[in-house]
């Protein structure tokens, strides 16, 4: 599965990163099975819930711009386009568990959340007022199948 924002928060970013700042993209993914039958009322049950997150930093020694991935290796980036294409996009993100000819029963919500600035303990008790730098997308129904 592939995720991507389309942002105009780049200069923001850049702004950040060029101030000796990170930024960050949290990936909300949640999957859904559908509730069929007696107990369809009850609504559809959440099967599994994946917070990925990116960070963004630039790195003033090799004059690159760095991604860290949730998990895997560091990508670094000399140009500035493809590095907003790969800091806006969560590629290749694989849904365990699901068996690929089920996968008509399930859809995923997803919603994106752009920090242009990432704050750092303690100061992440900040996270919890809503602030200039951060956009968060309304949540996008995404249909599965085989």
């Amino acid at each position: 599965m592939k995720v991507s924002l389309i942002s105009s928060e780049k200069q923001a970013i850049l702004e950040a990163l060029n101030s000796g700042l990170k930024s960050q993209i949290i990936f909300t993914i949640k999957i859904y099975e559908r509730s069929e039958g007696l107990f369809a009322f009850l609504g559809d049950r959440l099967v599994a819930e994946f917070n990925p997150s990116l960070v963004a930093y630039r790195d003033f020694f090799d004059e690159e711009y760095v991604i860290e991935p949730w998990q895997g290796e560091k990508n670094s980036f000399k140009n500035v386009e493809q590095f907003f294409t790969a800091f806006f996009t969560l590629n290749d993100f694989m849904l365990q568990g699901i068996e690929e000819s089920q996968l008509s029963r399930y859809y995923v919500l997803v919603r994106i959340q752009l920090d242009s600035v990432k704050l750092i303990p303690p100061f992440t008790i900040l996270s919890l007022l809503p602030f200039e730098g951060r956009f968060i997308s309304p949540w996008v129904r995404m249909e599965l199948s085989p």
